[in-house]
């Protein structure tokens, strides 16, 4: 008995020596005392930064959020993330301030209707005089720019998925911007007003590739592909029709922008097709953006004073349903 009781004696003691050296390497607590520079990481920093748009315009109200990443002492076994939060001022200035680290990583720069490059977040910032990559010396003279991309103007953008089997055999289905998806159907009768979008898979038997024809009929309506930005679609380039030769046996997928309703309506369509034991499973997903502007992002979302100034003040903000009671508002107002 008393052996088993110096042993735990000793045991408790280097556990809560060991314990003293994990927290004090792993979690400083919070400083405001902040300095420019520092060997340790019980050191508080301070970071100077600024957020404009590609036009060099002030993105006030932007919200950064920056931090480290920190291990346990005796492995890299990662254990959590401390982060420090800031808000641009009308200027686009901001001074990040409290956090304990040698490095220095921007997490997240974020406001509704922009974007951060990804380069934002390829870059740290060194505190410690010690390691190889130069200190970062804090100048609020000089704040580190950083610059995000102002999507096109805010709108309503309503969103639509629908998954459907395609048989071998001529199959397609039509798109309303308003309604969705049409079901599986052989052909379009001539006596129905043209869709907005309609798309055909033509599967022949016995052949590995198939064809895609996606088109859009009406005056002033097209449709058009791009590189980059996802969210917004392009100013010109719209063509009647792409044809597309596919793979029977292997997934693939089309993003098509859509300009439509006499050209005052941009929506875009994904087209996605995997293999099936007896055809192909389309899944489908259409973004229309029902206030007319070019952004076709699903998060963006009107504010109570942006829809009643939308609708003239005929629809009252609030509920899940007040995107499809815009939308037909303004349905009404296109047709």
């Amino acid at each position: 008995m008393k052996k088993q009781s110096v042993l735990s004696a000793v045991f408790l003691f280097v556990l809560f020596g060991a314990c003293e050296a994990f927290a004090a390497d792993t979690y400083g607590g919070q400083n405001n005392q902040a300095q420019t520079t520092g060997t340790s990481s019980n050191t508080a920093i301070l970071f100077y930064g600024k957020v404009i748009d590609q036009n060099g315009r002030p993105v006030a109200g932007a919200k950064i959020t920056a931090g480290r990443e920190f291990f346990s002492t005796n492995s890299v076994r990662f254990i959590g993330v401390e982060t420090v939060q800031a808000e641009a001022d009308d200027d686009g200035n901001f001074v990040l301030t409290g956090l304990l680290v040698k490095r220095l990583y921007i997490r997240s720069i974020e406001k509704r209707c922009y974007e951060a490059p990804r380069t934002v977040y390829e870059t740290s910032y060194s505190y410690d005089e010690g390691s190889k990559d130069p200190v970062f010396i804090p100048d609020p003279g000089k704040p580190v720019v950083f610059t995000l991309e102002k999507k096109c103007d805010p709108g309503i953008v309503d969103s639509k998925k629908r998954r459907m089997l395609m048989r071998p055999s001529s199959e397609g289905f039509t798109v309303d911007l308003f309604k969705g998806f049409s079901e599986p159907l052989i052909k379009i009768p001539k006596d129905e007003p043209a869709p907005d979008i309609q798309v055909f898979i033509d599967q022949v038997p016995g052949e590995v590739s198939c064809h895609m024809l996606v088109s859009a009929p009406g005056r002033n309506n097209g449709l058009a592909e791009k590189e980059g930005q996802p969210h917004s679609a392009p100013g010109s380039g719209y063509v009647p029709s792409f044809l597309y030769t596919i793979d029977k046996n292997r997934e693939a997928k089309a993003v098509l922008y859509h300009k439509g309703r006499g050209g005052k309506v941009y929506s875009r369509l994904e087209i996605s097709l995997a293999p099936a034991s007896n055809g192909i499973m389309v899944t489908a997903e259409l973004f229309t953006n029902i206030a007319g502007s070019r952004n076709t992002d699903f998060d963006s979302v009107y504010t109570e004073e942006e829809v009643c100034r939308l609708t003239g003040g005929r629809f009252n903000y609030g509920g899940p349903s007040y995107r499809r009671a815009v939308a037909g508002i303004l349905e009404e107002t296109i047709r």
